[in-house]
């Protein structure tokens, strides 16, 4: 089946996210990844997964793979009926629980901790982590910290995350 994808790909570019949505006939109908905008874009992930996959280098390239797989998902849920990956909820319910996934917790309040702890240091690697675990930060979650913490576009993700979680009171 083909479908026609138009790829916004703004000037503050990787700073600023592309957006991609269908043009022309619509093909992709009834599908709810996509977003409720006025072009009904494609929703790809939350900004930090997507920003997350787009390193080391944010090439448009990987950007583009993103849409393919989002474009393989939708068919094969139209398909079969069932969506072959873990899906995120929207807004930010759906922030909270990518990085549950990418801390591999289930506690809210230790994606908060953690989250507030950036930009973390080679000095706190000795401290206890904030997640609570009794381990050092080393042998927890510093290597995930520290990856968001040494890219400045992960970091000012984390920090705009952290203000919607705190703000929103969802935990």
């Amino acid at each position: 089946m083909d479908c026609q994808i138009n790829i916004n790909i703004p000037f503050s570019y990787p700073h600023t996210l592309p957006t991609c949505y269908e043009v022309g006939e619509k093909k992709i109908v009834s599908y709810h990844h996509i977003n409720p905008d006025k072009v009904g874009s494609f929703c790809l992930g939350t900004e930090m997964e997507i920003r997350y996959r787009l390193l080391p280098n944010y090439s448009i390239g990987t950007y583009c793979k993103l849409i393919i797989e989002y474009l393989t998902i939708y068919y094969y849920y139209k398909k079969y009926h069932i969506m072959p990956v873990i899906e995120r909820s929207h807004g930010e319910k759906g922030i909270l629980e990518g990085y549950t996934y990418l801390f591999t917790t289930t506690d809210s309040a230790a994606v908060i901790r953690l989250l507030s702890t950036l930009p973390i240091k080679n000095k706190h690697r000795n401290l206890m982590c904030p997640c609570g675990s009794n381990k050092k930060t080393k042998y927890c979650h510093y290597h995930e910290l520290q990856k968001i913490s040494k890219s400045q576009l992960l970091s000012k993700q984390a920090n705009r995350d952290l203000d919607i979680l705190k703000g929103r009171n969802i935990l």
